[in-house]
This record gives structure tokens, C-alpha cells and sequence, in this order.
């Protein structure tokens, strides 16, 4: 196929957009298995009227508060939405972040079952604070590093013991230390022996030896180069070039 019959494919591709959405159906009832990374997403929202006397930073007079599931557990209440039923596979903390995302997932109807909880290492918490549109700053609560031996082994164990009930599963990685090499290199075996689809959400930072052997992969732009070792100037303007990112991949 050359590279402008792609061009118009994509262009007339309405079809396939109809058959795709209408596909979503078919999520309702299944078990999807997601792994990776979890967090909480907490936004503080309000006014800022005044710098405060005792540094030249904004004052900011709270009006609301929100938290929602982020990372993969955004990704198991989408699931939860259209239909399907989310098995989250994650690590969380012994702390406050941990019970505030449970307390969400059950009102996402996102089990909890399947969470493996250490006091090795605190749960993700990204701390909003904006005014309007406008961010003020963000407040990172985490730790960037690989699971230890014992709690690899747990999340793995979980996953083993669940999947012959999963229609298929779902890496969720945000280089957060859940998805480990050996854990991916152990979800492809055990999905290859169990004929279950393996679906990659990559991170920018792993190249595609990481994933290795998965069915299917969903770059972002960012993750697309990375992967495709394509250079950024070469593709901004080039629509040919864009192609040619795709069959690198």
C-alpha cells in the first residue's frame, strides 16, 4: 500500500469511525484486566484577590475541592462506564491518598479487590491548585521507583490468579515503578499461554523492546517519536512523514 492511497484512506475512513463506535457495545459485560500505575487527582479551585504579605506568592481563598481517579484508575472508570467490568491490578500506599481512592473506585463500581497495598511506598497523590483556568501550582505526592522483589511478585500472583476471567488486559504505564521489565516480560507469557489480548498504554521513556510481544500498542505523539526514533522536525509539517512514524512502529 503506498503511502497516499493511506493518506486517503484515513481521510474517507468514516466507515470504519461508524464501526468503531458502534463496537462499544459490545465492552458491555466483559472483564478487563488493567495494570499499572494509580493515583489520585486533586484539584483545589478558588479566587486569588491579594499576595501574601509574608512572600511575593498569590493568596488563594479555597472555593472548592476535587478528587478524582487518575492514571490507570481513570482508565478502569471509563471502563466501568461503557459497560464493562474494570479488574485493577495496582499498588497503593498504607495512607490517607489510599482510602480516598478506594472510597472513589467504589462509586466508579471499580473494584478493589485486586489492589496490593505495602507500606513500602506512599499512593500517588497530584495536588492541583488553580484559580479559574489558570494552574497555580501542582503538588506531586510519590515516589519514582520499581517495585521491590515482594510486592512485584504479589501484583504478578494477582494477575495470574485473575486472568483466565479476563477478556483481555490493559498496561497502563506511567513510569511510576509498577510495570517493571520483568513484570511486562511475565504478562506477555502468561497472555500468549492464555490466548488473552495484551493492550499497551506506553510511557515516553521505554522503547519498544519494553513492550515486546504485546498485541497492540497506543502511542501519543511524544511516544510515537520516541518509539519510532523519527526526528520531530521531520514530522511536524510533513503528513508523509507522519505515515512513515506509523509503519516505523
Amino acid at each position: 500500500m503506498t503511502a497516499s492511497r493511506t493518506v486517503k484512506k484515513i481521510i474517507i475512513g468514516q466507515e470504519e469511525k461508524e464501526q468503531l463506535l458502534n463496537s462499544i457495545a459490545d465492552l458491555k459485560g466483559k472483564k478487563i484486566l488493567i495494570v499499572g500505575d494509580i493515583g489520585l487527582d486533586e484539584y483545589v479551585m478558588g479566587q486569588v484577590r491579594r499576595i501574601s504579605p509574608e512572600a511575593p506568592v498569590p493568596v488563594l481563598d479555597v472555593e472548592e475541592t476535587d478528587n478524582r481517579l487518575g492514571l490507570a484508575a481513570n482508565v478502569a472508570q471509563n471502563v466501568s462506564s461503557l459497560g464493562g467490568i474494570p479488574m485493577l491490578v495496582s499498588v497503593v500506599g498504607d495512607d490517607m491518598g489510599a482510602t480516598m481512592l478506594k472510597d472513589l473506585c467504589a462509586k466508579a463500581k471499580v473494584s478493589w479487590d485486586y489492589i496490593v497495598v505495602t507500606s513500602s511506598r506512599p499512593t500517588t497523590r497530584k495536588t492541583r491548585v488553580m484559580t479559574g483556568h489558570h494552574h497555580i501550582v501542582r503538588v506531586d505526592y510519590e515516589v519514582k521507583k520499581y517495585l521491590s522483589a515482594e510486592i512485584e511478585q504479589k501484583v504478578f500472583d494477582m494477575i495470574q490468579k485473575n486472568i483466565a476471567q479476563a477478556d483481555a488486559i490493559i498496561i497502563e504505564d506511567y513510569a511510576k515503578g509498577v510495570i517493571t521489565d520483568t513484570l511486562m516480560r511475565k504478562i506477555v507469557e502468561l497472555c500468549n499461554k492464555s490466548a488473552t489480548r495484551v493492550l499497551v498504554d506506553p510511557h515516553v521513556t521505554k522503547t519498544g523492546d519494553f513492550y515486546k510481544g504485546v498485541d497492540l500498542i497506543k502511542p501519543n505523539y511524544n511516544e510515537a517519536l520516541a518509539l519510532s526514533a523519527l526526528d520531530f522536525d521531520d514530522l511536524k509539517d510533513n503528513p508523509n512523514k507522519v505515515l512513515e512514524a506509523g509503519f516505523a512502529l
